[in-house]
């Protein structure tokens, strides 16, 4: 049987039309339908926490370069790293700061993994500062996922995937992310490793009752993990 199941496609891991939002109306009425494994995340949940929005400005870029910076970083590690960089360009994070202080980044960044990162969060601001990027807000979901960002090495289906649910859209997986394949791994005993075929098939499966809210699943894993960081760079 295992041999057979199908990959799910790219788009039925988001929702729908880019105007659907996740309001708080929707948030209760998802926390009141998800799964028995789900329920001690909503009994703590604390709405005002899982209430997701973008920072006033520069919101995108903000969310995705916080993804490139904290991957496989503690917390408090990133936020420190984070920090440092926001001073670095003088205080305020957006596309023409990161620009302009190009050379203090990649001296702070230097060589190797860190060195991927910086080319990463530069390109990013290159996308940002050109006047002809596309109004991310008026894009579908999938058509976010098909974006020229896609095309940026480093920021990946998980990182679009993850934008979107800071963009308040209601029904997005974020497959692959490493908390939720931790949470899957205890709840139904899906190896968080197993990146075979069938293991996203099976995650894809045991999150189906989330629907149409399977951000909000996503929201309570976080919202749920002790240290949880809000933006740095907002």
């Amino acid at each position: 049987e295992a041999a057979k199941a199908k990959k799910p496609a790219m788009h039925e891991y988001v929702g729908g039309p880019g105007e659907a939002l996740l309001t708080e109306e929707a948030l209760r009425s998802a926390l009141a339908e998800h799964d028995d494994h789900m329920k001690p995340l909503v009994a703590e949940a604390d709405i005002d926490r899982l209430s997701v929005s973008l920072p006033p400005q520069h919101g995108h870029f903000i969310v995705l370069c916080e993804f490139v910076v904290r991957r496989q970083k503690s917390v408090q590690a990133a936020n420190t790293q984070l920090g440092k960089l926001k001073a670095l360009v003088g205080g305020t994070w957006c596309p023409d700061a990161v620009i302009e202080h190009e050379e203090a980044l990649r001296g702070y960044y230097q060589c190797g993994e860190s060195g991927k990162r910086i080319d990463t969060i530069l390109a990013l601001a290159a996308f940002f500062s050109s006047a002809s990027r596309p109004d991310l807000a008026t894009l579908s979901d999938c058509q976010l996922l098909e974006s020229e960002l896609a095309k940026i090495k480093g920021i990946g289906p998980v990182a679009l995937r993850t934008l979107l649910v800071h963009m308040g859209r209601p029904n997005v997986l974020v497959a692959g992310d490493a908390l939720l394949n931790g949470w899957l791994e205890k709840a139904h005993g899906i190896d968080k490793h197993d990146t075979k075929v069938a293991a996203e098939r099976d995650r894809y499966d045991k999150t189906a009752s989330w629907a149409p809210f399977r951000s909000v699943g996503y929201l309570l894993i976080n919202a749920a993990k002790e240290g949880t960081a809000d933006l740095v760079l907002a």
